[in-house]
């Protein structure tokens, strides 16, 4: 889950890094950057940055114009898949980088939206009190238990994809009708009725969890 660019030359490695945390389509890293400007990038994922730090002026440029804003702590950034513009960060900063592979997102919402449908709309300065929390919880989690941490990177990024979904997409969101089959209501009281037997094939404590939030968000 890298970007198609280079670093700039004043590029300082992370402070924290799930890179080698076995998580699985979720990525996070910890970063204090000095002043720099990023070119243009080529996201093929879904990015999302929390800002962490003390009050910086940020420039950008889109379709040939300067914008210039005030970046503070909580402010986040959320860029879906694609060009992500170039930015200038005029004052060292301190944030978190959050991405989330396509897969994991349309994987997370088949039963809210149609994979083809699927569109995240670029902000490039919102507050949202959710994924400020999941990001510093994220966070957490990796400090202090990296070894079993993707348990809750694994639940964590099925409720941050949703979220996204539900609150950035470009579509109204409603539940997919299946013509055959179960619904998804039906085929959740179906999976809830086979764990609690204890006949649910393929059964782990991770799916577990993720099922939890998952089933939590969309009821």
């Amino acid at each position: 889950m890298r970007e198609t660019t280079t670093p700039p030359p004043d590029h300082r490695p992370p402070l924290l890094s799930s890179q080698d945390a076995g998580w699985n389509a979720i990525f996070l890293e910890h970063h204090r950057q000095p002043a720099q400007e990023i070119s243009e990038t080529n996201l093929s994922c879904y990015l999302i940055n929390i800002y962490l730090g003390e009050p910086i002026e940020v420039e950008r440029w889109m379709n040939g114009r300067l914008f210039k804003d005030c970046r503070v702590k909580g402010d986040i950034l959320i860029a879906p898949p694609g060009v992500c513009p170039k930015i200038r960060r005029q004052q060292e900063g301190e944030f978190l980088l959050l991405r989330l592979e396509p897969r994991l997102v349309a994987h997370a919402v088949q039963e809210l939206v149609e994979p083809e449908q699927l569109k995240i709309i670029r902000h490039f300065r919102i507050r949202d009190p959710l994924i400020h929390q999941i990001g510093l919880n994220l966070k957490t989690e990796l400090e202090t238990n990296a070894v079993s941490s993707y348990l809750y990177a694994e639940s964590a990024a099925h409720l941050l994809s949703i979220h996204l979904v539900r609150r950035y997409s470009e579509f109204s969101l409603t539940p997919r009708n299946y013509a055959d089959g179960l619904s998804p209501c039906k085929l959740r009281r179906v999976i809830k009725s086979l764990t609690g037997c204890g006949k649910l094939r393929g059964f782990s404590p991770e799916r577990e969890a993720a099922r939890a939030v998952l089933t939590a968000v969309v009821l």
